[in-house]
């Protein structure tokens, strides 16, 4: 299975999620007083995604479940996917931020070009491989 078909199997009720926290996600970090922690905006949003998905569904940002890190990777690339490549980031940006609360276009467009990837760590199986204390 690809990564493409692997995001578009997961449940209607997660690809809601999905499309939810991805919205929370680009609402932060494309907010002009957002400071992130990584340098790259595709690792921010992945990242903040992770941690908002294992919250909401119970695990907690803290837990070493690769089963789990593995899914919410996988609902990450269906909203990114659908909300975040080819410049839709942008768009999904402008429409839940006014122009005072966003980072300027530029910036937008920086932060855009980032999003046109995938997760490639979608299975339990890969995260050991990196991560061998998970279970």
């Amino acid at each position: 299975m690809d990564y493409i078909e692997q995001a578009n199997s997961i449940t209607e009720e997660e690809k809601t999620q999905a499309i939810n926290i991805y919205i929370q996600c680009v609402r932060e970090v494309a907010h002009k007083k957002y400071v992130p922690d990584y340098d790259d905006p595709f690792v921010e949003i992945s990242s903040l995604f992770g941690e908002k998905w294992m919250i909401e569904n119970g695990y907690g940002a803290s837990i070493l479940s690769a089963s789990a890190y593995a899914k919410a990777s996988v609902a990450f690339n269906f909203a990114n996917l659908l909300m975040g490549i080819e410049g839709k980031f942008i768009v999904v940006a402008k429409q839940y931020l006014s122009k005072n609360e966003r980072f300027k276009n530029k910036k937008l467009h920086q932060m855009a070009c980032a999003m046109n990837y995938l997760v490639t760590g979608t299975t339990a199986q890969i995260f050991r491989q990196h991560f061998p204390y998970m279970r």
